[in-house]
């Protein structure tokens, strides 16, 4: 008798603890999620910094300073850099930086979906929006066509304030590009990855 009431009180221990680790692993996917929301809405800022910089640095190079004493103020190693280039290579060879391989002018919820159907995860179109003033995004995401509204504001473009700060919608697309919706909307993690006008793989990925 005295065993049996061990091994149950031994048995609520580990239930105990089970629950309490299952708490904690909630509680750390919760944190983590925040933390990666905090990040991501640091990534448009970061974005603004880096188009000034590189405005210091052409100007900077139009004034005839050195490329070598304003790789010694970045504390960059190479000083080869280009001199007007802040772009990588791989950046420059994007499908996105061409409109026409993503924007689709005109075209209703349907259309869209008809153009995106059966393409990967990530396969995306910008269209007009049916919403005044506004544009749209559709984008497949496991497997499904989705759609959320681009907003244009005095400040910018952009699918939610304080993130309505895109320049134009070739800013927000390479932005999205390289961040996921999913700090817009829970269903939407995804990034913006392959223009529907572009070879891609097909089906789910």
């Amino acid at each position: 008798m005295m065993n049996y009431e061990k091994l149950k009180s031994r048995l609520g221990e580990i239930h105990d603890s089970k629950v309490r680790l299952e708490q904690d692993l909630k509680t750390q996917a919760m944190d983590n999620r925040e933390t990666d929301k905090k990040m991501n809405s640091l990534k448009p800022d970061l974005i603004q910094l880096r188009k000034i910089r590189d405005q210091y640095l052409v100007w900077l190079n139009h004034k005839g300073v050195r490329q070598k004493r304003i790789n010694d103020w970045l504390g960059l190693k190479n000083e080869n850099t280009d001199e007007t280039s802040f772009v990588s290579e791989e950046e420059e060879n994007l499908p996105h930086y061409d409109e026409k391989s993503w924007f689709v002018g005109n075209l209703n919820r349907m259309e869209a979906e008809e153009l995106l159907i059966g393409k990967s995860d990530g396969a995306f179109l910008i269209r007009e929006s049916s919403k005044k003033g506004c544009y749209a995004c559709s984008v497949v995401v496991d497997g499904e066509v989705k759609h959320c509204v681009i907003y244009s504001t005095p400040r910018g473009f952009g699918f939610a304030e304080p993130y309505n700060l895109y320049s134009s919608l070739k800013d927000l697309v390479l932005h999205y590009q390289q961040t996921s919706l999913v700090q817009h909307n829970d269903s939407l993690n995804v990034r913006l990855a392959y223009p529907v006008y572009t070879q891609m793989p097909t089906g789910r990925r």
